[in-house]
This record gives structure tokens, sequence and C-alpha cells, in this order.
């Protein structure tokens, strides 16, 4: 396992030499969606006597869609592993559950190709079934990265313009939480048992326990975990969050984390 991890920050290290520095997995995903759907389409198509001979298109696309299904599902794994820090959360299992289904499903629509007509009600059949399965796929894809992240909504202190310009509000702090941090600590993927999408969740911490102090930025795990000062440095495997952002959330944590 140390030799795993070992060489997935070595790989994306490499990425970031190159200047890049975010997930691998959507590259190949959408090659495999493109491949499974356009597969369908065509097969679609074939049904059609004039247009049959579509039909070697489709098992080409589904042939393709099978070779990729692989790679991406590695990639996928890897990103896991980099970002999220290997943690299997609900949504992870359903994800890898689909994908272990998806390859079969494609290796057998190949198989179909080369024994049955495109008429066959049983090779459609295998179709859908992948159509069905990546679409699933894309719903928890879609989320694992972007459940909770709603806009909070501002607060009268927001509102008021009397307000003191240097306070510090909760909805502040909430948005830069739904735009950096709810895609690994949400109710959905609460990695370190850490839910980061509601005050209250907040406020109850996590496997290490309470990460925010109030009053004391400095003894608040929030503060340190994202200024460098506590291993690991947060936001996980991605770049550091902006100096201004995390002087917000620690003035906030210093005025009292209120909400």
């Amino acid at each position: 396992m140390e030799v795993a991890s070992a060489f997935v920050a070595w790989f994306y290290d490499i990425l970031a030499f190159f200047g890049y520095t975010h997930p691998v997995h959507p590259i190949f995903v959408h090659i495999t969606i493109g491949l499974v759907v356009a597969a369908m389409v065509f097969a679609l198509i074939a049904l059609v006597p004039q247009y049959n001979r579509y039909a070697i298109t489709a098992r080409d696309c589904v042939t393709f869609a099978f070779i990729s299904a692989v790679p991406t599902m590695l990639v996928g794994l890897m990103d896991w592993v980099h970002y999220f820090g290997g943690h299997l959360s609900s949504l992870f299992k359903i994800k890898i559950t689909l994908a272990l289904i998806l390859i079969p499903l494609l290796g057998l629509a190949v198989y179909l190709h080369s024994k049955l007509n495109i008429r066959s009600i049983l090779l459609h059949i295998v179709y859908l079934a992948g159509f069905v399965n990546i679409v699933l796929l894309g719903y928890y894809g879609g989320e694992l990265i972007h459940a909770s992240a709603t806009p909070h909504a501002e607060t009268a202190a927001d509102e008021d313009p009397d307000r003191d310009p240097d306070a510090v509000t909760y909805s502040q702090v909430s948005r830069i939480m739904q735009n950096q941090c709810v895609h690994c600590h949400s109710r959905h993927n609460d990695l370190g048992g850490l839910d980061l999408s509601s005050y209250d969740a907040l406020m109850e911490g996590g496997d290490s326990g309470a990460v925010v102090e109030p009053g004391e930025p400095q003894e608040s795990l929030l503060v340190l975990m994202l200024d460098g000062s506590e291993e690991p440095l947060m936001p996980l495997g991605g770049p550091e969050l902006p100096q201004s952002d995390i002087d917000t959330i620690s003035k906030w944590v210093e005025k009292g984390a209120e909400r």
C-alpha cells in the first residue's frame, strides 16, 4: 500500500511539475461515456435497414469503450487516493460497484457483437444496461463533487449596511467551505469523519475531535491544517487555499466562531 501511495504521489508531482494540478479521471471518463452513448446510438440507427452498416461503428465504439474503461477506473482510483485520501465513503462504494459492473457489461457487448445479429434483443438490452450504468455513474460522480455545495443564504449581518467591515460572519466562511471543502467533507463524503457543509456539522468536528476552538485559532485544527501548521495540509492533494480565505476563517474563529 505504501508503494502504491508513493507512486500516486510521484505521478501527481510529475503532473504538477508540468503545470497540471487537476484530477485526471474526468479526462478519461468522458471519453468512455461518449463511446458508450455513441455505441448505443449507432446500434439503434443500424436497426434501420438502409443504415445497417452502422452496426460495425457500434461494435467499434463499444470495443474502444471496453478498452478505455480499465484505465479510466485506474486513474479514478488514483484521484481517489490523491484527492480524497482513500476514504471509502458510501458514494465511492457505489461508484466502484457501478464501474465493476460496467466493465464486464462492455466486454459482454463486444462478445455478443461477434455472435449475434445487430437486431438481437439481448444485444440491445446489454447496450441499454451500459447506458443506464454510465448515467448512474455520472449522477453519483456529481453528488460526490457537488453535493451540499449550494450557496449559503446571506444572513441579516451580511445585509446590514452598518455592519463592522472588520467583522467576519459564518456566511462568509460557509462560502469558502462550499467552494473549496465540501467535495471531500460533506454529509455524503465525510473524509476524516468531518462534514463542513453546515455550521452544526463543522462545530461537531471529526475523527480527531473538535476542529474549531472558538476564540483560539492557534488551537483550532481547521486553521492549523489550512495554514500548514499541522499535517496533512488541506485541501488534501489540491492547491492551497488563498491566504485571504485562511485569514477570513482564522478571524472568524478568533471572534468566537458564531453562527
